[in-house]
């Protein structure tokens, strides 16, 4: 039997929710009849369903998460409901082309380029560089698949919840004893560098587990892991910096 432990996987201040109010109920409503595919199939409801429909602020033209108006290829204004996805222009799930993601990325900060100010009115200043930050936010939450897989929940208006989540004894154990581990080594750059191998081999085996259990729509085996992730995200950061004192290259 596992142990009981309270754990909540904090949604990082930039992330956004791209439901409104009334979406989230009703997704929330469909989730309950465990109708629901965590990557390629969401509410009937559109994704950007809005009494207002979002227009171009140069030629009203409509769009949705894009960061340049199609019609006059105005930068647009940063809407307050977005996905990063769409942002970027890829598709809505936890396995990600990375290559293909970085230069999607490069190829939009390139448009967005402080140089492009140049004679640009104030508004539209502005909105180049709100859009540059929010392009940056949706890189580096989909580049780092614990983050990936906390926003993809969030898209459906789900979490890891505040609430008890069925713990191994072992697994406790043993990020107990890898910190230990670490303290161990002390400045020992063989040992670091022997445990920063062990851990990314470990978050690599959680990357595809998470990613199987997205796969099969299995929000219980998604939270599970996602916790995992965590913890051992953790004892990366740890490392980490261990590295960088140590001036240790890997």
């Amino acid at each position: 039997m596992g142990l009981r432990l309270v754990y909540s996987l904090v949604r990082p201040a930039n992330f956004a929710r791209v439901w409104s109010t009334t979406n989230c109920q009703r997704i929330h409503a469909v989730w309950a009849k465990k109708d629901i595919d965590l990557e390629y199939r969401f509410s009937p409801v559109s994704l950007y369903s809005s009494d207002v429909p979002k227009k171009c602020w140069q030629c009203n033209f409509p769009f949705k998460s894009e960061v340049f108006c199609k019609k006059c290829e105005t930068v647009l204004k940063p809407p307050e409901e977005f996905d990063y996805f769409e942002i970027l222009g890829i598709e809505r799930k936890f396995d990600l082309d990375m290559t293909d993601v970085r230069q999607k990325y490069k190829q939009l900060q390139n448009k967005l380029h402080p140089d492009k100010l140049l004679n640009k009115p104030e508004k539209e200043q502005q909105y180049l560089k709100d859009m540059s930050g929010l392009v940056s936010n949706a890189y580096y939450t989909l580049l780092n698949p614990l983050h990936r897989g906390i926003y993809l929940l969030e898209l459906n208006n789900l979490s890891v919840p505040e609430e008890t989540v069925s713990i191994e004894p072992e697994f406790i154990m043993e990020i107990m004893e890898r910190n230990e581990a670490i303290d161990d080594a002390g400045t020992d750059k063989d040992k670091i560098i022997k445990i920063i191998k062990e851990n990314r081999e470990i978050l690599a085996t959680l990357t595809n587990q998470l990613s199987e259990a997205f796969k099969t729509n299995d929000i219980d085996k998604v939270r599970y892991f996602l916790v995992k992730m965590k913890y051992f995200t953790s004892i990366d950061d740890r490392l980490k910096e261990i590295k960088d004192n140590l001036g240790i290259v890997t």
